[in-house]
């Protein structure tokens, strides 16, 4: 630490490259690519919290800054290279049954403030679309607004078609979400059939299920698209 009866040592602290990220105080929360702070006497490092004095690096734009710190006549001995990425959008694999539809989740690496949107597309409205629930119709491109940190959607297989295509998140500020929707023919069972019975037994109700299937065995029910 510094001595007692000393004089405070000045601190120069650097991001090498502004641009992405930048210092800032409480007292200069507009950032500067250097700045100054004292070291006093009896202590042996700079104020560790913006509250207190200290500084903060704040993050603006993917790319890379070396924030460093060098003190006169002292041997600065390290350097740090900081990676600065655009937080991730995950979008799910789905599939869904020809004239069919299904959930899909999506989840934002960071919160998606208010004012901005999230825009959700599909990259084949001949194939499938996009909605934002299970009571309204699908188009190519629907749009959430800001603030969240996370979507359900839903999206739709048009009947008479099958393939696969992709959809499509983005939002400002994050990098693209992609997820892959396939599309293939559905599936019908019938649930609730008493497979042993008698000639005097009473009725017995069942009923059929539409959704997926794979190889013709049935694997997940999905209701009728809107």
């Amino acid at each position: 630490e510094v001595r007692f009866g000393g004089v405070p040592v000045t601190v120069t602290f650097t991001s090498s490259d502004a641009g992405v990220a930048t210092l800032v105080t409480e007292a200069a929360p507009e950032g500067s690519g250097s700045l100054d702070l004292l070291i006093q006497p009896g202590s042996s490092t700079t104020p560790s919290s913006l509250g207190q004095g200290g500084l903060a690096l704040d993050p603006l734009t993917p790319g890379s800054t070396t924030v460093q710190a060098a003190v006169a006549g002292y041997v600065t001995t390290n350097s740090v290279s900081v990676t600065v990425s655009a937080p991730a959008i995950n979008v799910t694999n789905r599939t869904v049954g020809s004239g069919l539809q299904s959930g899909l989740s999506i989840s934002l690496g960071a919160s998606l403030p208010a004012g901005d949107t999230l825009t959700v597309t599909s990259s084949n409205p001949a194939l499938f679309l996009v909605s934002p629930n299970t009571t309204t119709e699908g188009s190519s491109t629907i749009r959430i607004p800001g603030p969240i940190n996370s979507a359900n959607i839903v999206v739709q297989g048009l009947e008479g078609v099958t393939g696969q295509g992709t959809v499509t998140v983005t939002a400002p500020g994050f990098a693209d979400g992609t997820g892959t929707v396939t599309v293939s023919q559905p599936g019908v069972r019938v649930l609730n059939v008493n497979s042993s019975t008698t000639t005097l037994s009473s009725s017995d109700p069942f009923y059929a299920q539409i959704g997926t299937q794979t190889n013709g065995n049935f694997t997940s029910g999905q209701e009728v698209r809107f």
